[in-house]
């Protein structure tokens, strides 16, 4: 991923809107790069870049040791901010219970690795986070604690979450409502009770703190949507779009993850040739083009060969390896991000999980407890962390939920060369497996999640401890899950 150059494009987009949204009048200087970098944990390279974007678009001048001047402010009237508002009413209300799974476990593991000095950065966060003039620092505040977690792809999302939920929409729309300000203060309130909490060793207490920060977000939102406009029906709703694949396309990641599951599924022989080219681009509806980078991927991970004359090989493990560059800045970038991926799974899925296990029905159980035991009869559990969260993805409820958890299974592909690490063949899936098989066959949702998770937290690990052997040293930086035992 061209992290950077999505990140620049990001920042610019976020500022514009600020614009757009009244934040800054014509005249006004925006903040320094500096400013920028710590506020986005983003380089002054990027920084520069996301002026120059701007500027590039006429929106702002910029003179060398000046700070960029806003130069075209368009008028938004009342109506085009509800319409805004409006758009994303259905997102924004599924955003309370999404984030609430995504964004409160992944807070607190950042608690939980906070030192002495995070507290008091926190603290000064707290201090300067003013509910009427300076809102910046509440943002602030969430980001530094996924900052701790060391995942960048969360960091990624929340910016992604706050541009799309623009809070500018309602604190502009209806200035004069006081609810605001209640809301505001309301969390200041809830972000230093979460610092006592952390120093106290209070875990119970601090998350039901930061879940107390969704809850009030949840409120926020419905007493805007209670102010529908009655010609609402005629804006077309927005869905949240996760722009994780910006700056490369996306279909041919998922069309390379679909190749991969059939392969593990026994659709594509292993060892066995793939239909052609040309007949795999139209069974995926797409082009010859797109399907040769979709397979080139799939080379570089050693899932498939390339034979001349003959076609595309599907790899048995023992030739697989030897296909891998391990060398490969490339490989060992995106097996970061495979690490990532797998870390927001194992602090999210518990939870995940019991949300969605009501709704799955008895025919897809039975697919999934026969898949399991061919799984341990066969004893291969390469598919497994991968078909268990395809099936939470699928039959969870909330749309923004599932948009992250797909962006994200999209990413567990980079992950296919750890399965010649060995770890498979010692058979310590066998428990994982044997234990999920009898929470499905019992259909025990609580027990299925505790025992989720010890999967995902077990595949983190040894997949951790594999990258740091190949010497992938940042791989350190991202922390290991802890088990959700006071997130009842």
């Amino acid at each position: 991923m061209k992290q950077d150059k999505k990140l620049y494009w990001m920042i610019a987009e976020f500022f514009i809107s600020r614009i757009n949204l009244g934040f800054y009048e014509k005249g006004d200087k925006l903040p320094s790069v500096r400013q920028i970098c710590v506020q986005f944990c983003v380089s002054a390279n990027t920084a520069r870049s996301a002026l120059k974007e701007m500027e590039a678009r006429g929106i702002v001048s910029m003179g060398k040791g000046r700070p960029a001047v806003v130069q075209k402010c368009p008028q938004k009237s009342n109506r085009d901010l509800r319409d805004l508002f409006f758009s994303r009413k259905a997102a924004l209300i599924d955003f309370e219970a999404s984030m609430k799974l995504i964004f409160a476990p992944m807070q607190l593991q950042g608690f939980l690795v906070c030192e002495k000095e995070d507290m008091e950065a926190l603290r000064v966060m707290t201090v300067k986070a003013d509910p009427d003039k300076n809102r910046q620092y509440f943002v602030d505040y969430f980001q530094y604690l996924f900052q701790k977690t060391g995942n960048t792809l969360m960091q990624d999302l929340y910016t992604d979450v706050i541009m799309f939920i623009h809070f500018a929409y309602t604190d502009n729309m209806l200035q004069e409502n006081k609810i605001d300000g209640r809301y505001y203060r309301g969390m200041k309130a809830v972000l230093e009770k979460t610092l006592l909490y952390r120093e106290q060793n209070d875990w119970k207490r601090l998350w039901d703190e930061i879940n107390d920060i969704y809850r009030r977000y949840g409120e926020r939102i419905r007493v805007y949507a209670d102010l529908a406009c009655e010609d609402e029906g005629r804006i077309e709703q927005v869905p949240f779009r996760w722009r994780l694949h910006t700056g490369r396309p996306e279909s041919y990641f998922s069309i390379a993850t679909n190749i991969v599951w059939k392969i593990n599924f026994g659709v594509f022989p292993l060892g066995g040739y793939l239909p052609s080219t040309a007949k795999l681009a139209q069974e995926y509806d797409t082009s010859v083009m797109t399907m040769r980078r979709a397979l080139s991927l799939l080379c570089s991970i050693g899932a498939v060969e390339t034979v001349n004359g003959k076609g595309t090989r599907s790899l048995p493990a023992f030739e697989g390896e030897d296909k891998i560059d391990w060398e490969s800045q490339a490989i060992r970038r995106n097996l970061l991000l495979y690490l990532q991926s797998m870390q927001i799974f194992a602090v999210t899925c518990a939870a995940v999980v019991k949300d969605t296990f009501p709704r799955v029905g008895a025919e897809t159980f039975r697919t999934v407890i026969q898949k399991l035991r061919e799984e341990i009869a066969m004893e291969d559990f390469s598919a497994l962390p991968g078909l268990l969260l395809a099936l939470v993805t699928k039959y969870n409820s909330h749309a923004t939920l599932r948009e992250i958890y797909k962006k994200l299974l999209t990413l567990l592909i980079w992950g296919y060369p750890l399965r010649y690490s060995g770890r498979n063949k010692e058979k310590r899936f066998v428990p994982f497996a044997a234990a999920l098989l009898e929470s499905l066959e019992q259909r025990d949702g609580n027990r299925f999640a505790c025992e989720m998770e010890k999967l995902m937290i077990f595949v983190f690990e040894t997949s951790k401890k594999t990258m740091l052997k190949m010497g992938i040293t940042q791989a350190a930086g991202i922390i290991s899950p802890r088990p959700t035992i006071y997130q009842e």
